[in-house]
């Protein structure tokens, strides 16, 4: 375990989160495995994110991988917090959502960024948000917001490649549904999302679905394929997602 950040000039509000897992070590339904292939990735995606958002940025990673020699000059401007740890040992069958829980726990808990922080977004280490300034404002103009998080399925589902959360989300709802993931039988990150943020909302968390669509790019984990990120492909569905957004709020229209 190791903790690389220069942050003492810094007080933010709102923080990035990236997780990350460079060596999946045989992870059940992931898709890519190569280590190098994935930490290609992860640096790639870390670049983007330094060049689009002004405030600190979180980088956690959970298979003991320190990336902190590729970022040294960033990590001195308290520009990111890089933490590392060995929190992918655990059965593989379980899939990757338990170490993407793991990931944002271990980040919760022991980055000196997020404990100064009063809002969290956050994105699957290897993607990168096009508008994702879309959601910044959104939440700059509703800063008492709690949580924001995409329904979808009837409530039963929530998108966990991007959201937001002011950071007591996690240890006091959140994380009481890691001993119910299980990729193996169908019960993903996204269920343990879903059920956490309607508990929260039910306790008196202010909720904000998603403004817009997220346009993401990137390569699926579990599958390997590419995310259309085109502005035609984005548009098409924004404007379905606009309905949604519009009309039901909490996702009744499951394919959106």
């Amino acid at each position: 375990m190791d903790i690389r950040t220069n942050f003492a000039t810094m007080n933010p509000n709102a923080v990035l989160l990236l997780t990350g897992t460079v060596n999946p070590n045989g992870m059940v339904l992931t898709e890519i495995q190569d280590t190098e292939v994935r930490k290609r990735q992860y640096i790639e995606s870390i670049k983007f994110w330094l060049k689009k958002v002004s405030f600190p940025i979180v980088f956690v990673e959970n298979s003991n991988n320190d990336l902190s020699d590729y970022f040294s000059n960033e990590i001195g401007s308290g520009k990111i917090e890089i933490l590392y740890f060995n929190g992918n040992n655990y059965d593989k069958r379980l899939g990757k959502g338990l170490g993407e829980l793991n990931c944002i726990e271990y980040a919760t808990l022991n980055s000196s960024i997020i404990k100064n922080a009063g809002f969290v977004f956050k994105v699957t280490g290897r993607y990168k948000v096009i508008n994702f300034h879309t959601f910044l404002s959104d939440y700059e103009s509703h800063p008492d917001v709690d949580i924001m998080v995409d329904f979808k399925w009837n409530l039963t589902f929530c998108d966990s490649r991007f959201f937001g959360f002011k950071p007591s989300f996690v240890a006091d709802y959140f994380s009481s549904y890691k001993e119910t993931l299980n990729d193996s039988t169908g019960v993903y990150l996204e269920h343990a999302l879903s059920k956490a943020a309607l508990t929260a909302i039910a306790n008196t968390y202010t909720f904000r679905p998603l403004i817009t669509l997220p346009r993401i790019e990137g390569y699926s984990a579990s599958s390997g394929t590419q995310y259309n990120s085109s502005y035609l492909h984005w548009f098409r569905y924004k404007f379905e997602y606009w309905i949604k957004y519009r009309s039901f709020g909490l996702g009744n229209l499951p394919w959106i």
